[in-house]
């Protein structure tokens, strides 16, 4: 078999329903008369894909409805540093060597405007004073995700990244606040997390606040006016006004409690499976084994090297 490196978990969407609610700020706050608008759109996965990198091969290619079968799973990974036009990772161009360091890069992409600009979202600041000179121009994304608790979670991303992010996590609908530089997005963040209803990170253990989201979000057909009427209260409680876009990311097949509960299997597990992706939400990847259904961190399966076969499934 070749080798190869699973690159990233590829969909497309489609809109299931759209609402708008609004929401008056909190009585302590002055401007009164402004409040919060959200237009929550909720989408569907309608076709889920995987990005393939031959080894050796710097450009990737996209396996639609992919079968996978993992011969062998080398615990090496690939750098991860990729160079392209936003909002189009199939044709992005992506380092062929070995990572070196936990974050995932090579000695030549350790100290690049991507390695530094991931550093910086993690909180240092001596990267964030570089990635902010590298990154001069390009546009990153400050989001308020509601997953259910009593606080919700304040994050940065590229512009481009917004969807694919919001998806990688667990969540009943994410608004984007701001848009703009990095330094002064960054910023922002920063001062969000400190806010009482806000967090930066994580503020329940992982499971907990999948299955607190899976649930919340699978009663969205029913009650999506009053999902975002919830996520504007919190964006006005932050202290802002004017009208925001959200969104839901709901899976393709599976209600999100089915994904959440299916069994976690370890990476080693899945050496000589024949597995198919049938279904993704808050970055888990449900696979079908001949013999039941699991599911994995899609950061487990990412970016190694694997001695695999990724093909399409015919029906």
């Amino acid at each position: 078999m070749p080798l190869l490196t699973l690159r990233s978990v590829i969909f497309e969407t489609e809109k299931v329903l759209e609402t708008r609610q609004h929401a008056q700020p909190p009585l302590l706050v002055k401007d009164r008369d402004s409040g919060v608008e959200v237009l929550l759109k909720v989408l569907r996965i309608r076709r889920l894909g995987l990005l393939v990198q031959e080894a050796g091969s710097p450009r990737p290619y996209i396996v639609w409805d992919p079968l996978l079968r993992l011969h062998r799973i080398d615990y090496a990974r690939v750098c991860r540093y990729h160079t392209g036009p936003p909002g189009k990772p199939w044709e992005h161009t992506y380092c062929t060597h070995i990572a070196v360091g936990r974050e995932g890069y090579c000695r030549s992409h350790a100290n690049s405007a991507k390695a530094l600009y991931e550093k910086c979202a993690q909180g240092s600041e001596s990267a964030c004073n570089q990635a902010y000179e590298l990154l001069k121009g390009e546009e990153f994304s400050v989001y308020v995700l509601d997953y259910g608790g009593s606080k919700v979670k304040v994050g940065l991303t590229q512009e481009w990244r917004l969807i694919w992010r919001i998806a990688e996590q667990p969540h009943v609908a994410a608004a984007k606040v701001f848009t703009g530089g990095l330094r002064e997005a960054r910023g922002l963040e920063k001062k969000l997390g400190r806010h009482r209803i806000a967090t930066e990170g994580v503020a329940v253990r992982v499971k907990e606040r999948m299955l607190k989201a899976a649930r919340e979000v699978e009663r969205i057909n029913s009650e999506a006016n009053r999902i975002a009427k919830r996520l504007a209260s919190f964006i006005a409680a932050l202290g802002f006004s004017g009208t925001f876009e959200a969104y839901t990311i709901l899976p393709m097949n599976n209600r999100p409690t089915e994904i959440v509960k299916a069994r976690e299997v370890g990476v080693g597990e899945l050496e000589l499976e024949l597995l198919a992706l049938s279904d993704y939400w808050a970055g888990r990847m449900l696979l079908e084994t001949m013999k039941s259904k699991v599911t994995i961190d899609k950061n487990m399966l990412l970016h190694r090297l694997l001695d695999a076969m990724v093909s399409p499934r015919r029906e």
